[in-house]
């Protein structure tokens, strides 16, 4: 996965974890610069939907935290392997089919 699509998934994730889905009249009146992130927080909606429920736990172990430096990720994969009892690495791997799936739903190129 090219770093910047990975990049934005996440980002795309944080994103949903603030604002979560908004109503049919919200969208209705969304400003056109807007419709993207609705677009991103559906695409993250059916993502969840898709992935297997210890991916949907490790997302929300990891990205739905909010972090301030670069190596929160580092420590919140950790308490995630702790919590959920999987391998640093299951996490690592359970976060990228995530992604994946998020970037499968926006229909983002991965090539």
């Amino acid at each position: 996965m090219n770093e910047h699509i990975s990049e934005y998934s996440v980002e795309a994730f944080r994103f949903y974890a603030e604002h979560k889905a908004p109503d049919e009249k919200a969208l209705q009146q969304l400003r056109p610069e807007a419709v993207a992130a609705a677009f991103d927080i559906y695409a993250v909606i059916e993502a969840l939907r898709r992935l297997r429920p210890e991916a949907v736990r490790a997302v929300e172990e990891v990205y739905f935290k909010p972090i301030k430096y670069k190596g929160d990720v580092s420590a919140l994969v950790v308490a995630a392997s702790f919590k959920l009892n999987y391998s640093e690495r299951q996490i690592y791997n359970l976060l990228r089919t995530a992604r994946l799936a998020f970037a499968f739903e926006r229909g983002l190129r991965l090539e």
